[in-house]
């Protein structure tokens, strides 16, 4: 790092944001709002991602500093002229704030949407996941740095890690949908499970529930292909991945099964925002998997051939609970409640055995 004598007006700023940036986000819960200001500045000038992860490396050796407020951890503190009694107060309390943050916290966590997964030190990554607690409206939705959006349901996740080469986002089991920003140079690609979603500008929705994907296309088009250790993300789609238009879905439940393509409604898909899950002949696992982001109670299914039953029609996903309890009435099958407050499915013809 420049000696402060050394940097110009300009290094010394960059250095100074990023260090209030490094303790907002180590301090008390920031906004969505700041999250986002915060992703912006970071992706918007290579020099803004090396101040700030010079600025969260010095913050991680706050601990072996915090014995002497005086090394105050500040960029206004890199040998540059001595401050005022305010800026010293400043300094120290930024000091202060740095060594217990850097000894407690490894990540930032936010009670509604945001939370920051990796610890500050080092070389950060941009990786970022949206997550939702239940009994909340139906989804929450967030501006990402490139002007792509993300709508994600409740009780889902996105992790978010921008490179130079691609945009990759990783999710675990759950509902998004993505309205992608244009950029031919740096493609989009979501990862749901075994199988990779690719777009350049586009929007799309995604369902990976139970190890089932379903990819509805509502505008352009997306690459669908299976996840291999010898393909690099970033790396373009092989000969043979599924090309999905406007107007399309895929479902694909395996990796070695051929997918199912066909035209549909995609408002169908996309009721999810509204606070509907609509299904068409889907097996009953797979709804299942769906409802328990919203049943107040984990619904399990322990016999394979409940799990085959195949559902069509709307679920309320403020009124999941009522759902499960009318299965009996739609179905073939029993509910019981085990010794942890589970609500278990099983056939009718075995309930009593």
């Amino acid at each position: 790092m420049a000696s402060a004598e050394h940097l110009s007006t300009e290094e010394r700023a960059r250095l100074t944001r990023a260090w209030d940036w490094v303790l907002r986000l180590r301090g008390e819960a920031p906004s969505q709002d700041e999250l986002n200001d915060w992703l912006v500045w970071y992706e918007s000038d290579p020099r803004n991602k090396q101040a700030f992860d010079q600025a969260s490396a010095i913050a991680s050796q706050a601990p072996a500093v915090a014995k002497d407020l005086r090394g105050a951890l500040a960029p206004s503190s890199w040998r540059q002229p001595a401050a005022t009694s305010e800026r010293r107060r400043q300094r120290r309390r930024r000091a202060w704030l740095g060594a217990a943050l850097a000894a407690g916290l490894g990540v930032v966590a936010l009670q509604f949407g945001l939370e920051l997964q990796r610890p500050m030190q080092g070389l950060w990554q941009t990786l970022v996941a949206y997550t939702q607690p239940a009994a909340t409206p139906p989804m929450k939705r967030t501006v990402l740095p490139d002007g792509s959006q993300v709508d994600v349901a409740t009780q889902s996740s996105v992790q978010l890690q921008y490179t130079d080469t691609a945009r990759l986002l990783t999710m675990a089991d759950g509902i998004a949908y993505f309205t992608v920003a244009h950029n031919k140079d740096r493609p989009f690609i979501v990862r749901a499970g075994n199988f990779y979603v690719r777009a350049v500008g586009t929007a799309f929705n995604v369902r990976h529930a139970g190890g089932r994907m379903v990819v509805t296309v509502t505008e352009g088009t997306v690459d669908v292909y299976p996840v291999t250790p010898q393909r690099e993300p970033a790396a373009p789609p092989p000969a043979d991945a599924l090309r999905v238009e406007a107007g399309r879905e895929v479902v694909w439940a395996n990796p070695d099964e051929t997918p199912a393509v066909a035209a549909v409604d995609p408002s169908r898909a996309l009721a999810w925002r509204e606070g509907r899950l609509e299904y068409l002949n889907e097996p009953l696992a797979s709804a299942i998997a769906d409802i328990n982001r919203y049943a107040s109670r984990t619904i399990l299914i322990r016999d394979p051939a409940v799990g085959r039953l195949v559902f069509s029609g709307a679920v309320l996903t403020d009124s999941a609970d009522v759902w499960v309890q009318s299965l009996p009435s739609l179905f073939p099958v029993d509910l019981y409640t085990d010794v942890n407050g589970n609500i278990v499915l099983v056939s009718r013809k075995s309930s009593n055995g």
